[in-house]
């Protein structure tokens, strides 16, 4: 009998049920879809014999989904908590009809049981479709073949699901299951007659609070400028970040009373026909709630950011990986922490050694790997050697200084290292040697001129001052004019391009450098494999190459090294297969988890405040029953209700979008518009999503508030 009841109830009560199931439903699908990224075929396409990013990003995926399931735990439990105030005086029925109290609470029990299980069916139907959907969506964005795609039913995605909610809902049902028996049957009956107190602030001490918070938030976003978002231990950052919450507290605290001050007084708008009753019911809501709305703010908040900056970053992945991977392969050596260290034991050793090497191979790199490995011979085909030197006199701070460049205008401030230490300098032989491998014209310098190579927007104000510079510059004690050119080219594989303000000489001031520091700060060499050379067997080659020409020392062998490594002519080598590999990775790895996390934070701010407006509807049947009688229409009552539930949701909304513009502008400011990405796209990307998920609530909240009024007042009032 009991579980027939409790089925007749979910029938009846389904419109209580529906943000609960709503909520549910959401969680679940979003749950399923991003715990399956791992075992989809895009990821054995993407990371194939990358095992260890399938492994990262299935262990990230896991972590955070134990935060989001705490957060979804706490929005059922939340939800819940209406649908049972909503039948309280129902159930204190049952008990006044003989019932005991245990049986109350077990129907409660199974009720929740029918709509957990209806809704975890549901969201993973949905969340299968979803997953697919990312699949198909992110097979496209990584340019890979989708006649590759076969249907995948996770089933390690499957398990965690079931077990997060299948907990979830045991709890739930257990807190209802004490909560309906610690009720008391007058308490249960009484249920509808109790509401809320309606109650405004005065217009001063709202003002008052009002002027301290916008004070508190404007101060908040100049640290946070000066901060950059550079350096999240900075005591800017925490600072910013205590005062951007004490703000958000007090105005969401404050508005409220303010407008009202503010409309009563404007008696053209204030007495026009329901605004009076709306304005005091909403500020009155607001003044009771005001710490729900806070944390709603910064849910809002970080889900917002969340997307748009992970989006963004994304987007820097995108736009750079094409020029960062010209060639196959580069070596690098980087020798900068040997030169003129000699004083030192071991720093002078390294470089007795380096120097050994580069005399002996002729500073060849490729020649030093050809004499000494039968595999580098047979792998490599083309290869091109850049040494980058330094003046120590001719620091970034002093180029600019000398070249009229207004360094604190710029993002340049932050950068300390570009600052203090001395301008890279590369050779006009070696930079067109490299261009030539990645098929790039060769540059023509005049005698007694120099040119610049960048390709960060970061540094592109200095390096366009430093091109145009009418003046001369002193380069390892030679006089050099500009040649007004300034060209764009990347000097080793990297997920992104690294070159900033490079002065490319001529040949003779490299060796002027030379006699002077002894050794370069780091030298390059960018590789072609030959032709037929298999590019997924490439890098096992190259390591079998280093190992021919390097071998391991017993300290190299205890450490699990194959060869030798440390100085010249290997500190470290990348490949531009492994580095699509894990950018793509990285990539996929920041989207995921920006839409994962900003999808369930939108979700949690807009349940949270769709259960308090419906709440606010319910406590407040009586008041629109008295309009109705007073003679007020269905349009201004149910006007009313809409006014209430638009303003409640864009409070929060619009103060979150204020502190997320501001991040996003720091964010552009240092690293967007330095990367040369436009926030634009990212941003358009929030917003949709804002529009779809938020929005979405705002619209089923509005429309089952307005079911609620029209239900309690009836056709003939609503007439």
């Amino acid at each position: 009998m009991l579980a027939r009841l409790a089925v007749r109830n979910v029938r009846r009560s389904a419109r209580d049920y529906t943000i609960y199931f709503v909520t549910l439903l959401l969680g679940v699908m979003v749950f399923y879809a991003f715990n399956s990224i791992a075992d989809q075929r895009l990821m054995t396409d993407v990371n194939a014999g990358r095992s260890d990013m399938v492994a990262t990003i299935d262990r990230v995926m896991a972590f955070f989904s134990v935060a989001v399931a705490c957060v979804l735990g706490f929005l059922v439990a939340y939800s819940n908590r209406f649908i049972l105030r909503r039948r309280k005086h129902e159930l204190g029925t049952y008990l006044l009809l003989g019932m005991k109290a245990r049986q109350v609470a077990g129907i409660v029990l199974l009720e929740t049981a029918l709509v957990g299980l209806f809704s975890l069916a549901a969201g993973l139907a949905l969340g299968v479709v979803l997953s697919q959907l990312l699949c198909f969506a992110s097979m496209s964005m990584f340019s890979l073949d989708l006649s590759s795609y076969r249907f995948v039913l996770s089933s390690t995605a499957l398990g965690r699901t079931v077990l997060c909610f299948v907990v979830i809902f045991v709890v739930v049902g257990v807190l209802n299951v004490i909560e309906v028996s610690r009720c008391r049957l007058a308490t249960l009956l009484s249920a509808r007659s109790a509401s809320e107190r309606v109650g405004v602030r005065g217009v001063l001490p709202s003002a008052l609070c009002f002027v301290v918070s916008v004070a508190l938030l404007a101060y908040a976003y100049r640290l946070l400028a000066l901060n950059g978002l550079l350096d999240v231990g900075d005591a800017k950052f925490s600072a910013a970040t205590a005062l951007m919450l004490v703000g958000s507290l007090l105005f969401v605290s404050s508005v409220a009373g303010l407008v009202v001050g503010i409309v009563r007084r404007t008696r053209g708008l204030y007495l026009r026909e329901l605004s009076p009753f709306t304005m005091r019911q909403l500020a009155s809501r607001i003044n009771t709630a005001f710490v729900s709305l806070w944390i709603v703010c910064v849910l809002l908040f970080f889900g917002v950011t969340s997307f748009s900056v992970g989006m963004g970053v994304s987007s820097v992945l995108s736009s750079a990986l094409e020029e960062g991977t010209q060639f196959d392969h580069s070596i690098v050596a980087s020798m900068f922490h040997f030169a003129d260290l000699d004083q030192y034991s071991d720093k002078a050793d390294k470089a007795q050694n380096t120097r050994e090497r580069l005399d002996a191979s002729n500073w060849s790199a490729a020649d030093y790997f050809a004499t000494r490995s039968a595999t580098w011979r047979e792998l490599v085909g083309q290869s091109a050697q850049v040494d980058i030197w330094s003046d120590p006199d001719l620091t970034g701070g002093k180029l600019a200084q000398t070249v009229g460049y207004d360094v604190e205008s710029s993002a340049l401030y932050k950068d300390a290292t570009l600052l203090r230490y001395g301008v890279s300098v590369i050779g006009v032989s070696q930079l067109n040697a490299t261009r030539a491998l990645s098929g790039h014209p060769p540059v023509t310098l005049p005698a007694g001129t120099y040119a610049v190579d960048n390709c960060l927007d970061l540094t592109k104000g200095l390096s366009e001052a430093v091109s145009s510079y009418g003046g001369t510059l002193r380069v390892g004690g030679v006089e050099l004019r500009s040649s007004r050119q300034l060209v764009r080219q990347v000097l080793r594989v990297t997920q992104l391009p690294d070159v900033q303000c490079v002065l490319i000489v001529p040949d003779d001031v490299i060796d002027a450098l030379r006699a002077i520091r002894g050794l370069p700060d780091m030298s390059m060499l960018n590789v072609r494999y030959a032709d037929g050379v298999d590019a997924d067997q490439a890098e096992a080659l190259m390591e079998k190459a280093f190992a021919e020409a390097l071998p391991p020392s017993e300290e190299d062998l205890r450490e699990g090294y194959d060869y030798g490594m440390g100085c010249w002519p290997l500190s470290f080598a990348v490949s531009a297969n492994s580095t699509r590999t894990e950018a793509l990775g990285f990539k996929m790895l920041i989207t995921f988890l920006a839409l994962y996390l900003g999808f369930v934070l939108l979700v949690s701010a807009g349940s949270v405040l769709a259960v308090q407006q419906l709440s606010s509807t319910v406590d407040s049947v009586g008041r629109y029953r008295t309009l109705a009688q007073l003679g007020c229409t269905r349009r201004q009552v149910l006007g009313s209700v809409r006014t209430q539930t638009l303003l409640y949701f864009l409070v929060p909304l619009a103060l979150a979008l204020c502190h997320t513009a501001c991040v996003i502008w720091v964010m552009n400011r240092n690293l967007f518009s330095a990367l040369g990405v436009s926030p634009l796209v990212p941003v358009s990307l929030a917003v949709g999503i804002v529009v779809v998920v938020y929005g979405g609530y705002l619209l089923v909240t509005y429309l089952y508030c307005s079911a609620i009024v029209r239900g309690a007042l009836g056709r003939r009032l609503l007439a």
